[in-house]
């Protein structure tokens, strides 16, 4: 039982630590190619702007979900808001092959 618990305390200790290094990356949901790292809400992509991040220094630290049918207004790397559908332009087709939503599918 000695040996069962350290191991548990050992890997509870070094798990954050691994978390760090595989998501220290820099991610495309964060800024688009070549920006420099972003710290704000980005447009999660390939969710048709039902979902949203929230970036630290280029770095997914949260992810989220626009409540029943707002739509995330926003774009990746420049902050946004869920917003009414028709206020939305989204240009993201989401994970089901859709075309844009917004006002048009309202």
């Amino acid at each position: 039982n000695v040996l069962l618990s350290s191991a548990v305390i050992f890997l509870q200790l070094q798990l954050p630590s691994l978390l760090v290094l595989v998501n220290a990356q820099q991610d495309s949901d964060c800024q688009p190619a070549g920006s420099p790292p972003y710290t704000g809400y980005s447009l999660k992509k390939g969710t048709g702007c039902k979902q949203y991040v929230y970036c630290s220094n280029g770095v997914i630290s949260s992810w989220l979900t626009c409540p029943n049918t707002l739509l995330f207004n926003g774009d990746v790397g420049v902050g946004g808001i869920c917003d009414w559908p028709a206020g939305v332009t989204c240009a993201d087709t989401g994970d089901d092959g859709g075309g844009s939503a917004g006002a048009d599918d309202a």
